[in-house]
């Protein structure tokens, strides 16, 4: 946090611990249900979720809501909205590092952009892209993952940079920080701005589909 109490976005490469970033206590999320006839009044809620823990993300999906913590590993719970006066925690999913933008993206698929983070140190590790299966959310899974670990995304801070294609199965995520090899022909040999990385999103996993860049800048 900044001093005014402002969330600091992550730096990658800063050689600062993500666990570091804010003070955590003893705190947990709570999904509160409102309803919306009149006063807003509270009709349901779960608490006790990622004890210690910031939520990072959540996206509601067919009357389930998924929602992300994060200390130093990645809690991806899945909560059954179906009686809005008692949601009932379905399960939930551990992994290193945490995703702060979730997005459907096919039949029982999530895609999360957000962070790595070494698990025993808290180090940020750079820009994680991860495909989950969630079509049982009492059995969710992390299908694949692509870490590029000098990079940053716009989408871990606005939704709106984020671009899904149905029709191609295709991700289309904003990147800076990244380059690809000097025999690429397509980023710099060095810190890029301005660039993409489109991916493809199935069941059998993530493909790197494309890298483009518009304004490479090698001396940034």
């Amino acid at each position: 946090l900044d001093g005014t109490g402002t969330p600091m976005p992550i730096e990658p490469g800063d050689g600062m611990a993500i666990e570091d970033r804010a003070a955590f206590g003893a705190s947990s999320a709570r999904l509160t249900v409102l309803d919306t006839d009149g006063a807003l009044d509270e009709i349901g809620h779960l608490d006790g979720m990622g004890i210690g823990e910031q939520v990072q993300s959540v996206r509601f999906l067919d009357g389930v809501a998924y929602v992300v913590t994060f200390r130093q590993t990645d809690p991806l719970y899945a909560i059954d909205l179906s009686d809005p006066r008692a949601p009932q925690l379905l399960g939930q999913l551990k992994i290193p590092g945490f995703s702060e933008y979730l997005h459907p993206v096919g039949d029982g698929l999530l895609l999360g952009v957000g962070r790595q983070v070494d698990p025993d140190t808290g180090m940020d590790e750079g820009l994680k892209i991860s495909l989950f299966d969630v079509a049982d959310p009492a059995r969710m899974t992390e299908i694949d993952q692509i870490v590029l670990p000098t990079a940053s995304s716009e989408v871990s801070f606005d939704h709106r940079a984020f671009l899904w294609d149905p029709t191609r199965s295709h991700a289309v995520i904003p990147v800076e920080g990244f380059c690809g090899t000097p025999t690429s022909g397509v980023f710099c040999d060095g810190p890029t701005r301005g660039a993409a990385l489109a991916v493809g999103a199935t069941h059998g996993g993530l493909t790197e589909v494309g890298r483009f860049s518009h304004e490479p800048s090698p001396g940034w």
